[in-house]
Formats: structure tokens, sequence, C-alpha cells
């Protein structure tokens, strides 16, 4: 439905249509190219940092995960559910 409606769109918008890909495809070809370089340059500058509190272990959290209640018979509900 979108593209049904950009084919009918202003010439503003059909421009839009024509260099959005182009923007997209060019920001994951230089993400690509960098990150390696990049993120090996900022795992560095956070080794010479020493001593940060940002550099210690954090404990995660526990997470709670609630089961579903499959079978309430323990609850002394005999009958049928619903």
């Amino acid at each position: 439905m979108a593209l049904e409606d950009l084919k009918t769109a202003s010439p503003e918008q059909s421009r839009l249509v024509q260099v959005g890909p182009w923007a997209i495809l060019l920001s994951v070809v230089a993400h690509g190219a960098t990150a390696g370089f990049l993120s090996t340059r900022y795992g560095a500058r956070m080794s010479s940092l020493g001593d940060m509190p940002e550099l210690e272990l954090a404990h995660e959290p526990r997470i709670c995960r609630r089961t579903p209640i499959r079978d309430r018979s323990h609850q002394g509900n005999t009958g049928e559910y619903g």
C-alpha cells in the first residue's frame, strides 16, 4: 500500500524515494568499513585508562520468570477451565 502511495507522490516525495535507499546503503557500507577499526581503537583507549568504575565487573540482576499455570488441580479446582 505504501508503494502505491509513493507512485503518485509529489516531486519532493519522489526525490526522497530516490535518495533514501542510497543514504541507507551508504550508512551500512560506512558502518561495515569502520566498525572493526573504531572498535579496536575504542578498546585500546578503554584499556589505557586504568582503574575506572565503568570497567569493573557488574553483577547482572536476576530475571524473575513466571511460568504459566497449567494445572490448577492443586488449588482445589476440579472443574474445567473457563
